[in-house]
């Protein structure tokens, strides 16, 4: 049995609680705690509610009820901190904010949730899968981006997978953007806060998908192109691009987490608009994919 420090909190967890067969479970801890939480269920034959309760009960917690969530308890968290640690806040006071999470160890949620709010949190337990299908229900309509545009969120397990976005009606002029990149978190941070800023997304995950996706859809107006993508790095999805005449004017924003001068070099010789640096820092960003959409439009 694994006893060691890098063990998940979860399997460590449903082995103090004595759950049938946890003691065959092995997790590490940089391990994602929704992968960790459907091992856990699976294993012990335990159901999501149960495992909910009896980790509330543990940790001295309550049990998330999730469609209580109020408004504007969620407006006091911009949905893009909700998405990247998959909180979501249900209820407030002057003094506190009443937080659902699957993680109750996750203390830079706490501190950032905290800090947003101007409250102290005090977080109750629910499901991850519960969480995700919360969240975007909770910010639909509440004047905030929902957390994965107007469609599900994409899982966040395993390989990204486009998600749905509604086609455009043909009175829907605006602006348009594909969003190329693998990390489902940075896609979903990206969608969030473009669709926050009135722009309509379109996810994908790799460079294949990108190139179909801009033959399928006329309308894609920019893409931000994430640079470390398989099968194709982002240098080679643009140099595609960019050897097509009908997307020879198309912005194109790189974002890559290399500062090396010879990818920056590499990409503006490929036809880059812009290059971003990560961590992504999403207002500059916005402020750069809109200086580039103004350049490319004749500073309209």
């Amino acid at each position: 049995m694994t006893t060691d420090t890098q063990t998940h909190w979860l399997v460590s967890a449903a082995r103090s609680l004595e759950l049938e067969h946890a003691d065959t479970l092995e997790a590490r801890s940089g391990e994602k705690l929704a992968d960790v939480w459907s091992r856990v269920v699976e294993a012990t034959g335990v159901s999501d509610a149960e495992l909910t309760e009896l980790l509330a009960e543990r940790y001295l917690m309550g049990v998330a009820d999730l469609a209580s969530a109020e408004q504007y308890a969620t407006r006091l968290v911009p949905a893009i901190v909700a998405v990247k640690y998959q909180v979501l806040p249900l209820r407030y006071t002057d003094r506190t904010l009443d937080v659902a999470t699957a993680d109750p160890h996750d203390v830079d949620a706490e501190r950032e949730v905290s800090r947003l709010a101007t409250r102290a949190v005090r977080f109750e337990l629910a499901p991850p899968a519960a969480i995700r299908e919360a969240l975007g229900n909770a910010y639909v309509g509440s004047g905030q981006p929902r957390p994965a545009g107007e469609a599900r969120l994409p899982e966040r397990s395993g390989g990204a997978t486009p998600a749905a976005t509604p086609a455009a009606s043909e009175h829907d002029d605006r602006t348009h953007v594909l969003v190329v990149d693998d990390d489902p978190e940075t896609a979903t941070l990206l969608e969030s806060f473009l669709v926050g800023k009135g722009f309509r997304v379109t996810p994908v995950p790799d460079g294949p998908r990108a190139l179909e996706a801009l033959k399928a859809d006329p309308s894609i107006d920019a893409v931000s192109l994430d640079y470390y993508m398989h099968p194709m790095n982002g240098l080679k999805v643009l140099q595609a691009i960019r050897s097509k005449p009908a997307f020879d004017h198309l912005p194109v924003v790189v974002l890559t987490s290399s500062e090396d001068r010879n990818i920056e070099m590499s990409l503006f010789e490929a036809g880059a608009d812009d290059y971003v640096v990560k961590p992504l820092d999403p207002p500059r960003y916005f402020l750069r994919l809109r200086a580039v959409l103004r350049r490319r439009n004749g500073g309209s």
